[in-house]
């Protein structure tokens, strides 16, 4: 039987092969196929890197160190515009000396290239470093579905686009706009239905601004928009919602509550920056100098300071150490930045304020109507008067209505917020005593 083989030998095989394959899973069910993963643009590989915690310090490094080490931590590509920084006299061996921790790396670079007058952009597949100048050329033209956002859906409500269009170009950048000689443009993009969408042209900076300014719109609105003018139910301050877990407080509220503490300071004739540093573990915040501004004005870093204050607040203090050398404070890039007034005057932020609580009138259709005009003579005139663009400042004001949006947006300093945010609240606290008696 050579070469050959019997029937019993066959089934035999059969019967071993069926049982060995039994339990064997098919190739599709062995090896299922996996979807390849979504690549990621290097736009925003570079935001995502962007948002991530760093610590730093660097020490007399040169600005092209600066850079690579970024680039190694952050897994990005940074580069130079070696171009724009010759044009202003600026190489790769500038001289950084910075040190932060537990900041975003945007806020950090921010800080860092602040000390030099640059900026970044993000250029095709990199983030470039270069000169605000440059970056003014350098447009981004985005669409933003404004009306989607902000009607919902409510066939009785139409957007008012102009309305909107004057609060953007009035709060973020003014100064930008072709309406005023800029590069920057705004439209309103059309389609049978009418307007839907802002068409903006404008920097990386001025775009992020935008962002920020249209999600603070909506987080301003109404639970129940057209319901009364009681605005939104308030949080009482320390208490969670029930059933859910506190938010760990941002970076600039983090700062605001530390500088309501009460600290003791007690030097004398001790150099600003080890004073600074002392304050800085004592308050448990980050303090940055604003070296380029103290160099601009002829200040130095190691000019003596005197200061002797016990339990009074951080705020306070600050001001009568800082006071004395013409020298300030502001929040930003998520620590406590020291600079001059100067400078801080030209720090403007754009804030939303919910104002539905506050006066209405009744309208000839015997409706009612929110009194902005009222309210925005009352801040112009009772804060900052002369910072005002109405009369050649800098700052602004603009109401805003939408479905369930009441607000007022406001752009000033730091120093111009605070006094709007107490004088608001003074107005409050004046229409709940009426209301009491």
């Amino acid at each position: 039987m050579s070469g050959r083989f019997s029937a019993a030998t066959v089934v035999l095989w059969v019967l071993t092969a069926a049982l060995l394959c039994r339990d064997c899973p098919s190739r599709a069910e062995q090896a299922p196929v996996k979807k390849a993963p979504r690549a990621t643009s290097p736009e925003v590989a570079i935001r995502q890197a962007l948002a991530k915690p760093v610590e730093l310090k660097f020490v007399e490094t040169p600005l092209a160190g600066v850079a690579k080490s970024l680039e190694k931590r952050l897994g990005i590509p940074i580069r130079l515009d070696r171009k724009a920084l010759k044009d202003v006299g600026i190489g790769g061996d500038a001289p950084v000396t910075f040190q932060v921790s537990d900041i975003s790396a945007r806020s950090a670079l921010e800080l860092i290239l602040r000390q030099l007058d640059l900026t970044w952009i993000i250029a095709p597949k990199a983030l470039a470093i270069t000169t605000p100048a440059e970056a003014e050329t350098t447009l981004e033209k985005k669409v933003y579905d404004v009306a989607n956002r902000f009607v919902q859906g409510s066939g009785s409500e139409k957007l008012d686009f102009d309305s909107l269009m004057d609060v953007i170009t009035g709060c973020i950048q003014p100064t930008s706009w072709s309406q005023v000689g800029g590069p920057a443009s705004i439209d309103v993009g059309l389609d049978l239905a009418g307007p839907k969408v802002l068409v903006i042209s404008q920097t990386r900076e001025g775009h992020e601004d935008i962002e920020t300014l249209l999600a603070d719109l909506l987080g301003a609105r109404r639970e129940k928009p057209g319901k009364g003018h009681a605005g939104r139910k308030q949080q009482k301050a320390g208490k969670a919602p029930p059933g859910k877990d506190r938010k760990a407080p941002s970076p600039e509220e983090a700062i605001r509550r530390s500088l309501s503490k009460p600290v003791k300071l007690d030097f004398k004739k001790t150099p600003l920056a080890d004073v600074l540093e002392s304050l800085e573990e004592k308050a448990g915040v980050q303090v940055v100098i604003d070296y380029r501004a103290l160099d601009d004005a002829g200040l130095r870093t190691d000019m003596p300071v005197t200061v002797h204050v016990a339990g009074a607040k951080l705020r306070s203090a600050l001001g009568l150490m800082l006071r004395p050398h013409d020298l300030t404070w502001t929040i930003a890039h998520e620590v406590l930045l020291i600079t001059t007034p100067e400078e801080a005057e030209t720090m403007l932020r754009a804030k939303v304020y919910d104002v539905s609580d506050l006066p209405a009138h009744r309208n000839q259709q015997d409706g009612r109507a929110r009194d902005y005009d009222w309210l925005i003579e009352m801040i112009t005139t009772g804060v900052q008067p002369l910072s005002w663009d109405a009369v050649g400042g800098p700052g602004s004001i603009a109401p805003f209505e939408a479905a369930g949006i009441e607000v007022l947006v406001v752009s000033q300093t730091r120093e111009g917020h605070e006094e709007v945010e107490a004088l608001l609240a003074k107005l409050r606290k004046a229409r709940a005593k009426r209301a009491l008696d």
